[in-house]
């Protein structure tokens, strides 16, 4: 018996590129929120499904406690839609064949959803090694049209490449278009409002245009502008200078150092600085010199005579 996994969405859904580009008649936009949230909890390594169970709070705008009748019948419509929606893919080499499956079935009691998958369906969720789609359910949940949320999942099958192009019909196919619809109904219900919702909500970047034979508009190009996502780089560090030349070494002067039992060295005398000889007086400055010093050996003489005196 099949095991019983309650947990909380997860925050990645994988699938095959195949369902995501596939036409699911019928399917609403809660209808295709109960989907993706499913599955998220699905294990792309595991051989067989699971019965997985979620809160019915994570995708409805509802309080599990105090429900009301018109929250109650929202979500019966969504599990009715999702039952009844049809998973339709193309057979490869038969443009007349085609390939049709259902999801299985749809348990709500006590506020929890419950789903076990078709076995059918398991070359879409399980042992997907290559071919496979990838993106956050959180953005997909964010987005509230049903063209949005098909065109978003159109695009991320196709992330891998920096773009592709898609036939009207072809479009038209994947997005379940009425069957009345022309181009100018497409581009101005579906492609416009999808593409500006998708830009605004999500992180896919991408622009797109028309492809024409003469003036007939038969096909549209999309262009992806973040399709490598860079690694956060580290900042260039400044270039370092390049170090001044260390000048080489001149010679050493040569220091002998006395050996053990060698006389200390007696100390050498002081030398005595001579100090240069006075420059040669003149006749008139010698004349000066002798009469001062005669007046001072007066003066002295003069002295002595009164100290004996008195």
């Amino acid at each position: 018996m099949a095991q019983t996994q309650l947990s909380l969405p997860g925050e990645q859904v994988k699938m095959s590129n195949t369902l995501a580009r596939a036409r699911l008649k019928g399917l609403p936009l809660y209808g295709g929120r109960m989907i993706a949230a499913f599955a998220s909890l699905v294990k792309d390594t595991d051989a067989a499904f699971q019965e997985y169970s979620i809160p019915a709070s994570s995708i409805f705008p509802i309080d599990a406690a105090k429900m009301s009748k018109k929250q109650r019948d929202l979500i019966e419509a969504a599990a009715d839609a999702v039952l009844t929606t049809i998973v339709e893919v193309p057979c490869p080499g038969d443009p007349n064949g085609f390939k049709k499956y259902s999801f299985s079935q749809v348990v709500f009691e006590h506020g929890t959803l419950t789903t076990a998958f078709a076995p059918q369906l398991k070359p879409f969720f399980l042992e997907l090694k290559e071919k496979f789609t990838l993106f956050p359910l959180g953005e997909y949940l964010t987005l509230t049209s049903v063209y949005a949320q098909k065109i978003y999942l159109l695009l991320r099958s196709w992330r891998s490449v920096p773009s592709f192009s898609i036939t009207i019909e072809e479009l038209a196919a994947s997005t379940d278009t009425p069957a009345t619809y022309r181009y100018q109904d497409i581009r101005r219900r579906i492609i416009e409002p999808a593409m500006r919702e998708i830009k605004k909500k999500t992180t896919l970047r991408v622009t797109w245009e028309t492809v024409k034979e003469g003036r007939k508009v038969t096909a549209i190009l999309f262009r992806f502008k973040n399709r490598d996502q860079q690694q956060p780089t580290l900042p260039t560090p400044p270039p370092t200078p390049p170090e001044k030349p260390i000048p080489a070494p001149g010679p050493l002067p040569i220091v002998f150092q006395p050996l053990p039992g060698d006389p200390a060295p007696s100390p050498r005398p002081p030398v005595a600085r001579r100090r240069p000889a006075p420059a040669p007086l003149s006749d008139a400055e010698l004349a000066d010199r002798r009469a001062m010093l005669q007046a001072q050996a007066a003066a002295i003489r003069a002295e002595r005579g009164r100290e004996v005196a008195s």
